[in-house]
C-alpha cells in the first residue's frame, strides 16, 4: 500500500507543479529620484529607527490574492498596502539586501539583489501569467496549523524552512489556520508596531493551538501646551492640536523631535525618546514663549483717526485709546494720526520692544492747515454761519481750515439759499452775497391716499391753502398743518390733520367705507366723529288721552324729526311714565337717525315735569350722546321735557333686543 501512495505521488507532483501560475522579476529595482512619498506623509522607519525605503512593484496582471515581499536573513518587511491602481507597495529596511515575491497558488519568483537607501523609492516590474480559470490547485493536509496572534492584525509567514517559504496570511480576528502534512513547520509573525517574533510548530494528529504574543514597539503620546490650541508635529508629520490626551501610536525610538506651533508664538522643539511599552507616555507640558505685545494709541486729539500698518497691509484702525495686539517677530510698524484739512503725524513702533508687554504709545495729534474767508453782504450785517456754527456777522474775515464749508446768511425780512466756499491752503477766498428781499417760504410734500380707492375727492385747507385734489395726490405746500377731507359717492366721508416739514414727505391714508342704503335713506352703523350737535329740543304740537306726537329739533346742526310716545298716567295718580320713538333727519333727507325715548314724570294741576333717556341707532350725521330739553302739552298741562341720547350700533341694539325677549 505503502509503494502504491509513493508512486501516486511522484504521478500527481508535475500535475500539482504545473497548476501553479507563473510570475517573475523583470530587470532590476529602479530607483526614481522623483518620487518623494519615501519622506513626506508616507515615510517610516524601521525596528532600528532607520528610515525606510518603499519599493513600489507593478504588475502587468493582477494576483489572486497577497502579494508578499520576502527577504533573506528574515528581516520584516515594515508594511505592505495594495493601492487602488493594483500597485503594490512595500516598506522595508535599507539594510535589506536580497528580496523575492510570492503569492499563494503563484510560483515564486528568484531573489532579487537590491541596494536599499532611506527616503528613497524603488520600483521593480512582475511579469504575470494570466489565472486560468479552470485549472484548480487541490492540496489536502492531514492535520491544522493553529496559531491565536495578538495582535490580531498581524502577517503570519508559514514554511518548512526559517525563510518560510510556503506563503503568508494578513490576519484580521488574529486566528491563523492551514491544513498542512504531518512534521515540523516555522513561522515568522510581523506587525508594524510590535517586535517580530519567529518559531517552531509541530504538526501532528494531537496539534494544540499557540499562543503567540508579539511585545509591543510603540507608545502612546500624552501632549499639552500652555497656551493650548497649539499643532504638534511629530517629525515633520501633524498629530493633532493641543491638549492631546492620547495620540496615535508612535514608534519606540530615540530623538525624535516634536514642535509646538501656535500663531503669535515662537515654534518650540521638544525632543523625546519613545519608550515604546504600549502605554501612554505623558510629555512635560510646554510653555510657548509669545511672539506679540499689545499696544494703546494715544493722542491728544480725540477726533483724531489712528491708524496702525505694517510695510504691507493696515492692521487697525481707531481712535485714541485703542489696544492693538502686534507680533513682535523682528515687524516694524507706523501708527498715524490724521483727520482731513490736517498734516498726518506718525510714531514708529518697533516689534522687538514689545515683546511679551502691555505698552503705550503716544502720537501727536494732526497739525491743521487753515486757510481765509472774507466775507460782505448787501444788505450789510448779516449774521453768517458756516458748516452750522455761528460766526459773526458780515463784513466777516475769518480763518478756515482748507477744504469745502457750507455758508448760510440770516437775517430778517431777506432770505439767501445755503452756499459752499473752497478754502485753499495759504489764501484768502473772498465772496460777496445779495440776499432777496422777503421772508423764505419753506415747502413740504404731502401726500394722500384713500386705501385701494382712486378718484375719491380730497379737499386740502389751511395756512390760505385751498386746494380741491382727485386722489391718490401728492402735492407740494408750505410747511405748517392742514385739514385733509376725501369723499366720494356711496362712501363715508373721512378726514384727518396733517403737519408739513420742510423737504419731507407726510403722508396721510384715509380709507373710505361704503354706506349701506336702507329704503331711500343712507344708513351707516359706524361712528368715528364726536358729537355734531349738542342740544335737542322736542316741542309737542298735538296731545290725545294716552299719546302724543310732536316735531324734533337739533340745536346745532338744524336737524328736524318727528317724535311720538304713548304717555301712562294711572287715575287718581300724578306721575306718568310716557315712551315712543324719535326719527332726526339730515337737512337733506337722505339719512335719518332713530332712537327709543322712556321716561318718567309727574303733574301737578296744570304744569309738571318729565325726565327720560334715549338709546338706539345713530349715522355719522347725528352724534352719539347729546342731550334734549323741550316742552310737552298733555290735557291742557304743560310739562318740561329734560332727556339724555346715548347711541348705539344696529347690531349691538339688536342683540340687546334678543337678550330682552329672551
Amino acid at each position: 500500500m505503502k509503494r502504491f501512495l509513493i508512486a501516486l505521488l511522484s504521478l500527481l507532483t508535475p500535475l500539482m507543479v504545473s497548476a501553479q501560475i507563473n510570475m517573475s522579476v523583470n530587470g532590476r529595482a529602479e530607483l526614481d529620484p522623483d518620487d518623494n512619498d519615501a519622506r513626506s506623509y508616507f515615510a517610516l522607519k524601521d525596528a532600528n529607527d532607520l528610515d525606510c525605503a518603499i519599493i513600489k512593484v507593478s504588475l502587468n496582471n493582477p494576483v489572486n490574492g497577497t502579494l508578499v515581499l520576502q527577504t533573506k536573513g528574515g528581516a520584516a518587511t515594515v508594511k505592505s498596502q495594495k493601492q487602488t491602481d493594483g500597485e503594490w507597495w512595500f516598506w522595508v529596511s535599507p539594510v535589506v539586501t536580497n528580496i523575492m515575491f510570492s503569492c499563494e497558488g503563484y510560483t515564486p519568483t528568484s531573489y532579487l539583489g537590491v541596494n536599499l537607501k532611506g527616503k528613497n523609492v524603488y520600483r521593480v516590474r512582475l511579469t504575470v501569467d494570466a489565472a486560468v480559470a479552470t485549472v484548480t490547485t487541490f492540496t489536502l493536509g492531514e492535520s491544522v496549523m493553529k496559531l491565536n496572534v495578538t495582535p490580531p492584525d498581524a502577517t503570519v509567514f508559514y514554511g518548512r524552512t526559517q525563510d518560510c517559504d510556503m506563503g503568508s496570511r494578513k490576519l484580521t480576528d488574529g486566528l491563523f489556520e492551514a491544513f498542512l502534512d504531518k512534521g515540523m513547520y516555522y513561522y515568522r509573525i510581523e506587525s508594524r508596531f510590535y517586535e517580530t517574533k519567529t518559531g517552531k510548530y509541530e504538526v501532528s494528529d494531537d496539534s494544540r493551538e499557540l499562543n503567540v504574543s508579539l511585545n509591543p514597539l510603540f507608545s502612546y503620546l500624552s501632549l499639552n501646551s500652555n497656551p493650548q490650541g497649539a499643532e504638534v508635529y511629530l517629525n515633520g508629520r501633524l498629530i493633532g492640536t493641543t491638549p492631546i490626551a492620547k495620540s496615535d501610536k508612535v514608534r519606540k525610538g530615540q530623538g525624535f523631535r516634536l514642535e509646538f506651533r501656535k500663531d503669535d508664538y515662537y515654534i518650540e522643539p521638544v525632543t523625546i525618546d519613545v519608550v515604546g511599552d504600549g502605554r501612554v507616555q505623558e510629555v512635560p507640558t510646554v510653555n510657548l514663549r509669545p511672539q506679540f505685545g499689545w499696544v494703546t494709541c494715544v493722542c491728544d486729539d480725540p477726533d483724531a483717526e489712528l491708524t496702525v500698518r505694517d510695510a504691507s497691509k493696515v492692521i487697525a484702525t481707531g481712535r485714541s485709546g485703542m489696544r492693538v495686539k502686534l507680533n513682535s517677530g523682528g515687524t516694524s510698524y507706523k501708527l498715524e494720526s490724521s483727520r482731513p484739512s490736517h498734516v498726518s503725524q506718525a510714531q514708529g513702533i518697533k516689534g522687538s520692544t514689545i515683546e511679551g508687554k502691555d505698552v503705550q504709545i503716544v502720537v501727536d495729534s494732526p497739525v491743521p492747515i487753515y486757510g481765509g474767508l472774507q466775507l460782505t453782504s448787501n444788505p450789510s450785517r448779516a449774521k453768517v454761519y458756516i458748516d452750522g456754527a455761528e460766526a459773526g456777522t458780515t463784513a466777516l474775515s475769518k480763518r478756515l481750515l482748507i477744504g469745502t464749508h457750507t455758508v448760510e446768511l440770516v437775517m430778517d425780512d431777506y432770505h439767501l439759499d445755503p452756499f459752499t466756499v473752497v478754502i485753499e491752503e495759504g489764501q484768502t477766498c473772498q465772496v460777496s452775497k445779495t440776499m432777496i428781499p422777503g421772508a423764505k417760504i419753506v415747502y413740504g410734500n404731502v401726500k394722500v391716499t384713500t386705501g385701494n380707492l382712486t378718484g375719491a375727492s380730497v379737499n386740502i385747507r389751511g395756512n390760505d391753502v385751498n386746494k380741491n385734489l382727485t386722489s391718490p395726490v401728492y402735492t407740494t405746500l408750505p410747511t405748517g398743518t392742514y385739514l385733509v377731507m376725501a369723499s366720494k359717492p356711496g362712501y363715508k366721508s373721512a378726514g384727518a390733520e396733517v403737519a408739513v416739514h420742510e423737504g419731507r414727505t407726510s403722508s396721510v391714508n384715509l380709507n373710505l367705507r361704503k354706506e349701506v342704503h336702507l329704503v331711500y335713506w343712507d344708513l351707516d352703523d359706524e361712528e368715528n366723529e364726536f358729537a355734531r350737535h349738542f342740544l335737542d329740543t322736542p316741542i309737542a304740537i298735538v296731545d290725545w288721552d294716552a299719546f302724543a306726537f310732536g316735531l324734533h329739533y337739533a340745536y346745532c346742526h338744524q336737524h328736524l324729526g318727528v317724535y311720538g310716545q304713548y304717555i301712562y298716567v294711572p287715575e287718581y295718580e300724578d306721575y306718568s311714565l310716557s315712551g315712543g320713538a324719535v326719527l332726526r333727519l339730515t337737512d337733506d333727507l337722505k339719512k335719518v337717525d332713530w332712537q327709543l325715548y322712556g321716561g318718567a314724570g309727574w303733574m301737578y294741576e296744570t304744569w309738571g315735569g318729565e325726565f327720560g333717556t334715549r338709546i338706539g341707532w345713530h349715522s355719522d350725521s347725528f352724534s352719539w350722546f347729546d342731550f334734549g330739553v323741550g316742552l310737552q302739552f298733555y290735557e291742557g298741562g304743560t310739562t318740561p321735557v329734560f332727556n339724555i341720547g346715548i347711541g348705539i350700533s344696529l347690531s349691538a341694539l339688536m342683540v340687546l333686543l334678543a337678550a330682552m325677549g329672551s
